[in-house]
């Protein structure tokens, strides 16, 4: 308070329980609590701690370490930082038991008030009036050994290789190799000429040298000359990758185009043309080549990783059938102690045993940084580090436990380059990455930590196309459950990593168990929408991979019960499924009785006109007939007994057309026979049918009955008037066209008269 007392006050009853008055003129700006707990009161002439004495009574003890005129003061893991006179911005760390004091320039050009410093991990915000500092105060523990990236051109030399001798380190990159002296750290570079330089090997004072266009190149290390070697071979590898001793006498040598060894004493290269199981296995890129002893030697190209001799014979494959050929490529491998390979692929990191076969895995989704890796290097404390193309993993070869690190670490750039990495005499580790060569000592690196993370549901929506309902601290209201089903159609999760920094760049996953095999990746926004579902009890996993580690892979499950509604229950689908098919019958039974009930009028109608019509017409027939011999030439009465004859003959065509029972191909034959029989015997015309069997089984309609009778009338009518009247012959056939009648007969002498007559 201004009058200088200093409370100390129960939250809970808002109690006083007692004040301390502070020195005078030392009126508190902030209070902060050290990491024992302790308060220390920001005045402006002093810092000032609270201790309890022996008695109880709370007493001041000025701490004049860190000078006067403090505005803000903030205790982190790396030490103390300070704002004093409202500008001056430093830090304070313990060296060697006592406190260093260094400042950190603030490039402001007059004195502004600073409110906060807040520490958010390894980043430390200094809030002040115009603006917002961010410093990084994580220890850098890789140490920048050579830039590869010039900006004055904006051009990268590709770091390619690492040797060493007592007093130098050896660097070389695509355009040249450098030399940096151990004591000194002095860098000169040795080479002029860009001759694409991709890997080296020291035998004493010469640096055996395997290049992109010259083959093989030998460096005298003391005169720095290079010549090509191996020119007296007209089978010269021009295109070399990687170079390795085989022997004293020796080198094995690899490339684009196969492998070779060279052979120092006639500086010859004899070309090995190895095969495995009939195929040519060396005629592809080579990767890595390392010797065992002076005739053995392992392998890796695109064709796979092999043991074999100096004479090209295949000892040993590894990894068949998964590495090499058509599967991943293998870019870098390790032989540990025991026998075993480590093979860095295109697709994870693989352990085999001293007989080729596959012991584990490892790939993002066990931790690894990358998928991609390009060099493996040991430390001499149990670990292997494994550069990828996003990030270097370090790997407990105990217990697989693996920890990253990445830019936010200190590394100059996230993907690293083949064949450059070193394990020193020293022990430390020389890594070649796509903006350098760095260095760095494992020792300085503890085992790998575990950080306390936490997968927890942020957000979720449930609902249907009508309203949706959003839930926060869903597991702390809900219990870890999710329903869906019965008013709620859908539910729209939302994830999120504790603490929320690390979401950056992390993976997140899910799959729902019973449904999916596999994993399914989640986008930017860590969400899923689950709808759709039938009804049961299933688990949803969600896991997120940080990237931090092996450690740092979160999983989390979550009971999801689908709960349907009574239109998807499968009592409402079996009583659907009756009612449609009630429906279904209902109608045949109503399409059956319409049929019956029509075919009972026309039974009924045909039988009417039978009697009606047929009794009126044969009463005029033989009315005219009586007539017409009474009066013989007389044509009105001709002219009626014809017309009766005729209405006569339709009236018994149509009457048999509504008949039901001649609705088939029998009745309409035997109709056609008894016209045709009526027609010519009084003419004396033989008629001859032909019929095939089961033409009752034939149905035609009463439609078809009447065009077809009266076609074959027409046709019977045109035989009798233009044939030669000898015989006709009626024929019903069948064939792949369908059913067919064929009427036949010789064409007469006589003309017809008119058109329309049928004759074709």
């Amino acid at each position: 308070s201004y009058d200088r007392k200093l409370f100390r006050i129960d939250p809970d009853r808002v109690d006083i329980k007692g004040s301390v008055f502070t020195p005078e003129g030392a009126y508190v700006n902030n209070i902060m609590v050290d990491p024992e707990g302790k308060l220390n009161l920001l005045c402006k002439d002093m810092i000032y701690r609270v201790n309890t004495n022996a008695s109880g009574t709370p007493e001041l003890i000025p701490r004049p370490e860190f000078g006067r005129d403090v505005t803000q003061l903030l205790f982190t893991p790396r030490g103390i930082f300070i704002v004093r006179d409202r500008n001056l911005f430093g830090h304070y760390y313990q060296s060697k038991g006592k406190y260093v004091y260094r400042e950190i320039p603030w490039f402001q050009e007059k004195p502004e008030n600073t409110n906060r410093i807040q520490l958010f991990g390894n980043t430390l915000l200094v809030c002040y009036r115009s603006g917002l500092l961010m410093v990084n105060i994580a220890e850098n523990r890789f140490e920048p050994l050579h830039i590869t990236y010039h900006p004055e051109t904006d051009q990268v030399e590709t770091a390619r290789a690492v040797e060493e001798d007592d007093r130098n380190i050896y660097l070389a990159t695509y355009d040249a190799i450098y030399k940096i002296d151990k004591q000194t750290g002095r860098e000169v570079q040795m080479t002029s000429d860009k001759w694409l330089y991709r890997d080296i090997t020291r035998q004493a004072d010469t640096m055996w040298v395997a290049s992109e266009g010259l083959g093989l190149l030998r460096m005298d290390l003391k005169s720095g000359k290079v010549v090509r070697v191996g020119t007296a071979d007209k089978h010269l590898k021009k295109i070399l990758i990687c170079v390795n001793p085989l022997g004293k006498d020796r080198l094995i040598v690899g490339g684009y185009d196969g492998i070779a060894i060279y052979n120092k004493g006639n500086d010859r290269l004899t070309e090995l043309f190895p095969e495995y199981k009939g195929k040519k296995i060396a005629d592809r890129l080579i990767f890595q080549v390392e010797a065992l002893d002076d005739q053995r030697f392992i392998m890796s190209g695109q064709a796979g990783v092999y043991l074999m001799d100096d004479r090209g014979h295949v000892i040993r494959r590894y990894a068949e059938n998964v590495i090499g050929e058509d599967g991943l490529e293998p870019l870098c491998f390790w032989r540990a102690p025991d026998g075993s390979l480590w093979i860095g692929t295109t697709g994870g990191l693989f352990h085999v045993d001293a007989n080729g076969v596959i012991l584990k895995r490892l790939t993002m989704e066990d931790g690894l940084a990358g998928e991609i890796v390009a060099t493996l290097t040991p430390d001499n404390m149990g670990r292997l580090w494994a550069a990828t193309y996003n990030g270097l993993s370090c790997i407990s070869l105990g217990d697989l436990n693996i920890r990253n690190f990445r830019k936010v670490d200190g590394l100059p750039d996230n993907e690293f380059n083949q064949v450059s990495n070193r394990l020193m005499n020293d022990g430390r580790l020389i890594l070649g990455t796509m903006n350098g060569f760095i260095r760095l000592d494992p020792d300085s690196f503890p085992s790998n930590p575990s950080r306390n993370l936490k997968l927890q549901v942020s957000r979720i929506e449930k609902g249907d196309q009508l309203r949706t309902q959003t839930v926060y601290g869903f597991e702390a209201e809900n219990g870890r459950e999710i329903r869906i089903g019965k008013g709620v159609n859908y539910a729209k999760i939302s994830f999120a990593l504790l603490p929320i920094g690390l979401n950056t760049g992390s993976i997140f996953e899910y799959r729902i168990r019973g449904i999916h095999q596999s994993w399914i990746r989640m986008g930017q926004d860590p969400t899923i929408v689950i709808d759709n579902f039938k009804k049961g009890e299933y688990v949803l996993e969600v896991r997120c991979i940080t990237g931090l580690g092996s450690r740092e892979i979160v999983s989390m499950q979550l009971p999801l019960i689908v709960e349907e509604y009574f239109f998807r229950e499968p009592w409402f689908y079996v009583l659907m499924i009756t009612l449609i098919l009630s429906a279904f019958i209902l109608f045949m039974y109503s399409q059956l009785q319409k049929k019956k009930r029509i075919e009972e009028v026309r039974n009924e109608l045909s039988q009417n006109l039978h009697d009606e019509m047929g009794t009126y017409l044969t009463t005029i027939g033989m009315n005219a007939e009586i007539l017409s011999n009474k009066l013989p030439e007389n044509r009105n009465v001709e002219s009626i007994r014809k017309m009766s004859r005729h209405a006569m003959d339709f009236i018994k065509d149509n009457l048999w057309t509504l008949d039901t029972s001649s609705d088939n191909a029998l009745q309409l034959w035997d109709r056609i026979k008894s016209i045709a029989s009526e027609s010519c015997d009084s003419l004396g015309i033989r008629c001859e049918f032909t019929e095939i069997h089961g033409l009752e089984h034939v149905k035609l309609s009463m439609k078809q009955k009447n065009s077809l009778l009266l076609i074959a009338k027409e046709l019977l009518n045109n035989a009798i008037k233009h044939g030669d009247r000898h015989v006709i012959k009626l024929e019903w056939v069948r064939d792949r066209a369908g059913h067919r009648i064929l009427m036949t007969n010789r064409v007469g002498f006589n003309k017809a008269e008119g058109s329309g007559t049928g004759i074709f």
